[in-house]
Order: C-alpha cells, then sequence, then structure tokens
C-alpha cells in the first residue's frame, strides 16, 4: 500500500515537469504542444510537429528524457538542421536541447539519462547510418 503511494507521487512529480517542459517550448515555438499517452511498455516516444505520443516507462528518468528529446525536435523543425541527411545528426541535435530543457526544470542530467541517450542514438549507427 505504502509503495503505491510513493510510486503515485513520484509519477505525479514526473507529470508535473513534464507539463513545465511543454508549457516552456510552447512559449518557445508559439503554439500548443499537446502530449499523448499510449499503453504500450516500449521505452519510446515520437513527435510530430505540435505533439508527442509517448509509451510506458519503467524509469521516470527515461520518461521525462524522452519528453524533453522529443520537444527537442519540436524546436528543431524550425531550425537549420530540419534539413540535414543525417538522421543521426537530427537525433544528436533533440538530445542537445534535451539537456536544456531538463536543465530549465530543475532535472540534472546524470549517467541514467546519458545512458538513455545512448541507447538511443545508437540504433541510429546501424546499417546505412553509420
Amino acid at each position: 500500500m505504502i509503495k503505491n503511494r510513493k510510486k503515485r507521487r513520484k509519477k505525479m512529480k514526473v507529470r508535473e515537469l513534464l507539463s513545465s517542459m511543454i508549457a516552456l517550448v510552447e512559449d518557445v515555438v508559439g503554439y500548443p504542444i499537446e502530449i499523448h499517452w499510449y499503453d504500450i511498455n516500449n521505452d519510446a516516444a515520437v513527435a510530430g510537429r505540435d505533439e508527442i505520443l509517448i509509451g510506458t516507462f519503467d524509469d521516470p528518468e527515461w520518461e521525462m528524457a524522452a519528453v524533453a528529446h522529443e520537444l527537442g525536435h519540436i524546436i528543431d523543425f524550425n531550425n537549420a538542421y530540419r534539413n540535414t541527411s543525417s538522421k543521426y545528426d537530427k537525433e544528436y541535435v533533440a538530445w542537445y536541447y534535451a539537456k536544456f530543457i531538463l536543465r530549465a526544470v530543475g532535472v540534472s542530467w546524470n549517467d541514467n539519462i546519458e545512458a538513455y541517450k545512448t541507447r538511443c542514438l545508437s540504433t541510429y549507427l546501424e546499417g546505412d547510418e553509420k
């Protein structure tokens, strides 16, 4: 019972931080951004121009990092990197923005988040992306 309460409190804190990150980026891009959660346990998220689709995460830091990364893509949609031919470069730029977004809401970049970033970026180094 107590464990479930702690888990719920932590999830509420994560959702508050996610709302803060979204509000921050909405101020930057000048339009509203929606976030949609799906009951797919895949530790992944994807962004469109004005929305983020996110699966379920076991690790709340990974969830925050994934959303910050997708918000980085939203910022980058109007940036010079949008025309780059390398998907890896686009992903790297989104992670670059993610560090600033997380820092702006008081979340420190740590080894756990760095490991998630490395895991994600490694998927773009296979096949033609090398």
